[in-house]
């Protein structure tokens, strides 16, 4: 029985170190080679993997609407040396060595572990993006807040628009491509009579809701003649009222959150060892 116990707990270290690594190489490894491995990957220097992962993409396009949590991540420089064919790849990788561990397992439980494994990458990804999308959203209401002071200063809303997108956030950040795609392409910031503005096609490219109100209500301010300013502070103050409302709401489920995870946190270590403890006395049969 020891000999059982000693050979899980030695299974289940080998998926933490896989995992471990698995995460220290997309959310570390970024910060050090930074954006330009993301650049050159998209020019075309791809590796056997990525190739792998293209190619399982093209049989599978459902999973191309995972790389909405990748854009948004990359907007806060996060998992910038990864796109969405190497997180299929990496998938398809931790997979196949979850099902060598369950085939020493004689645990019925334990032949979920290949699909938990290849579905890791994946929620990575999207606990990553999610986060970056709901830091923009936080940050809303203090970008209004800061147009709404360059407007009091005389500054036109394009002005305005381009000062906050200096600032750093992913928010910024989008704001920041708004503005260069509006000056590379000749076409205005806010919309304009029938023209649609370059701010309203990215913001609701983003897929963010709010981030397409906040670009409509950007658009009637810039077309309101009579003091935009004032205009503009009561569109801050309205998003930082509906922004202190979602946080009370969510503070209903936060009980819930904290039990799940402490419950992980503590028995899902050896939840694990119970599962695959079997593979020591496969190994041991050798």
């Amino acid at each position: 029985m020891m000999a059982y116990a000693y050979w899980g707990v030695i299974a289940v270290l080998v998926i933490y170190v896989v995992l471990g690594v698995y995460d220290v190489i997309t959310m570390r490894f970024s910060a050090r080679s930074g954006l330009d491995d993301f650049v050159i990957s998209d020019r075309g220097r791809r590796g056997l993997g990525q190739r792998l992962g293209e190619a399982v993409l093209s049989k599978l396009p459902f999973l191309a609407s995972w790389q909405t949590y990748l854009t948004w991540a990359h907007l806060d420089g996060k998992l910038l040396n990864w796109s969405l064919s190497q997180v299929v790849f990496v998938a398809l990788m931790l997979g196949a060595l979850g099902f060598v561990l369950a085939s020493f397992s004689a645990v019925p439980i334990t032949k979920l572990l290949p699909l938990v494994m290849v579905v890791y990458p994946f929620l990575r990804v999207k606990t990553v993006g999610e986060g970056v999308k709901k830091l923009a959203e936080r940050t809303l209401p203090e970008t209004a807040a800061l147009i709404a002071a360059e407007l009091s200063a005389g500054s036109s809303v394009e002005d305005a628009v381009t000062r906050a997108a200096q600032l750093p956030g992913p928010l910024s950040r989008i704001l920041d491509i708004a503005v260069d795609q509006a000056a590379s392409k000749g076409r205005p910031l806010t919309s304009r009579g029938s023209q649609e503005g370059m701010l309203k096609e990215v913001l609701s490219g983003m897929g963010l809701p709010a981030l397409r109100g906040f670009a409509v209500q950007l658009d009637m301010v810039a077309r309101s003649g009579a003091s935009p300013a004032k205009r503009m502070r009561e569109i801050s103050n309205t998003l930082a009222s509906e922004y202190r409302q979602r946080v009370h709401d969510g503070i209903s489920t936060l009980d819930k959150k904290l039990t799940l995870a402490v419950v992980a946190f503590y028995f899902g270590p050896f939840f694990l060892i119970l599962l695959i403890g079997t593979f020591g006395a496969a190994i041991s049969s050798f």
